[in-house]
């Protein structure tokens, strides 16, 4: 027998894996340099050594690996891939093949039974939604209804209320007054004061019993003249020019501080009582004084 025919029978008697692993080593590379080099990882390397293909991926996959690698290491990947076709053959090994999963029919209707479902449910609540906005902009909406009884729908519909207050006073006064002297006035009073405004009446009596407590300050002007009032509160009751003949009635707080323009020219009387204005000796023009206790 020839070395020729002793190394071929040595090959032959060798596994791709084993083919590999011994061409590696006589090229001084490690397990990581041959995963660097073939993009894979350090594992893979491990398995085609050792010839599990199982963790390898499918078939076409293998023989590329060993291609790849034979050419790496530098040796003839012809006897590799014929040790490869004699271990399949022999069923040495098991090859994965390639799987497809295939989705059950029921569960790939079930799925679309689902998404039906759901889009029925989304037309339904738009649907929902709309008719509730369309009733909603649809009902009328009732004005307040007005319960009046008789005898306030008959004040509001008297004209007592065009009238002012000194007015409606002074013909409840008046009233009175007749009421006194006959007996026919007096039993007309009854009704006239029924159909007054209840707020006119009250507003009436607070501005009387007001007016009754305020002092009145009244001027009489016998030239032009500058005035300036105001009441103890420090209320401006007036501030003008006034003219010859002027007259100027005033109600508030007393004491009252006066400024004239001409002293001489003005008339005072406090509640109905004159008052005097002593300004000193030599003024004639500018004087402020006060009035009132």
């Amino acid at each position: 027998m020839s070395v020729n025919d002793q190394v071929s029978d040595t090959e032959t008697s060798l596994s791709p894996g084993q083919m590999l692993a011994q061409a590696r080593e006589r090229a001084n590379l490690t397990h990581e340099h041959v995963a660097g080099a073939l993009h894979m990882t350090v594992s893979k390397v491990k398995a085609i050594e050792s010839d599990e293909y199982t963790k390898l991926n499918v078939e076409t996959y293998i023989r590329g690996y060993l291609r790849a690698y034979s050419a790496l290491v530098k040796i003839d990947c012809a006897p590799v891939l014929a040790a490869y076709e004699r271990q399949v053959a022999s069923g040495g090994r098991a090859i994965p093949k390639a799987e497809y999963v295939v989705r059950p029919a029921g569960e790939r209707k079930g799925f679309g039974f689902i998404l039906l479902i759901l889009g029925l449910l989304a037309l339904l609540l738009l649907i929902s939604v709309w008719f509730l906005g369309n009733r909603i902009q649809s009902e009328p909406v009732l004005p307040p209804v007005a319960v009046a009884s008789s005898s306030s729908s008959s004040v509001a519909l008297s004209p007592v209320e065009t009238v002012d207050e000194a007015g409606a006073v002074e013909s409840a006064s008046q009233d009175v007054s007749d009421a006194s002297s006959s007996s026919a006035a007096s039993s007309a009073l009854p009704i006239a004061a029924e159909h007054l405004p209840v707020n006119l009446s009250a507003a009436a009596e607070v501005q009387t019993a007001s007016q009754s407590q305020l002092d009145h300050l009244y001027f009489v002007f016998s030239d032009e003249c500058w005035l300036e009032v105001s009441d103890a509160q420090g209320d401006v009751l007036a501030t003008n020019l006034q003219q010859p003949g002027s007259r100027v009635a005033l109600m508030g707080q007393a004491p009252f501080k006066v400024k004239l323009g001409k002293v001489r020219s003005a008339t005072i009387t406090l509640n109905e009582r004159p008052f005097e204005v002593n300004p000193p000796e030599g003024v004639t023009e500018v004087y402020s004084f006060t009035v009132g206790y």
